[in-house]
Parts: C-alpha cells; structure tokens; sequence
C-alpha cells in the first residue's frame, strides 16, 4: 500500500463518510427515537433556506477535514500531544502478507501534506 493510496482511503472512510453521515442525520435523524438533540438540530437544519442548508454542508466538511489533517499532522510529527523539550514520535506500519511499510516514514512525503493536496483536487 503506498502513501497515497493509505490516504485515498483514509479520506474516503474518515472525512467523506463522516460528512455523508453528519448531513443524513440532520436531514432526518436514524432509529425509532433518536437523540432529543439530534432531533432539534435536524429541525432547526431543516427550517434553514437551501442556501445556509450549503454553507452547513461547507462548514461540516471543513471540520471533518481539519480534524483528519491535524491527527495526521500528529502523525508525521510537526504536531505534538507532549508539552517539553523531548517529545516521542508516532510510527504507523502496514502489514500486509510478507510487507512492511513505515506509512509516516520521516524521510517520506508528509501524510497530512498528501492529504491536503487530495482536498484541494476534490
């Protein structure tokens, strides 16, 4: 698996999906009685005209990519969860068969730079 192709699918089942999902439910939210705020939300989000109904959709997938690009960001180590001089640093490996990948390989393309220019071409 190469570095784009582990973000191609992160995009797709993080970012994307969460989108998808977070729109669905403020559409109508899911089950026989869901979430008292749930069910607010997604009648404030309905009474909205059609044009604030588009800057929400913006706004929740900005969030959602902001939150992916900064965890990867922590990954790659130009992010930090420790406070002080030493700080650990995260590696992430892909096993698959006989393979082993360092995904966030410090001598690699940065992930939350492939990431970034995945959202800028969709």
């Amino acid at each position: 698996m190469s570095r784009d192709e582990l973000i191609d699918g992160l995009k797709s089942e993080t970012s994307d999906s969460s989108v998808r999902a977070t729109m669905s439910w403020l559409r109508k939210p899911a089950g026989r009685q869901p979430a008292r705020r749930k069910v607010e939300l997604s009648e404030w989000f309905n009474n909205l005209p059609d044009s604030d109904k588009t800057r929400v959709e913006q706004i929740v997938r900005e969030s959602a990519e902001l939150a992916i690009f900064s965890f990867l960001a922590l990954l790659d180590g130009v992010a930090f969860i420790e406070q002080g001089e030493e700080k650990g640093r995260f590696e992430l490996h892909y096993y698959r068969g006989g393979e082993r990948l360092l995904v966030n390989d410090p001598q690699g393309e940065y992930l939350h730079d492939i990431y970034n220019s995945k959202l800028r071409t969709s």
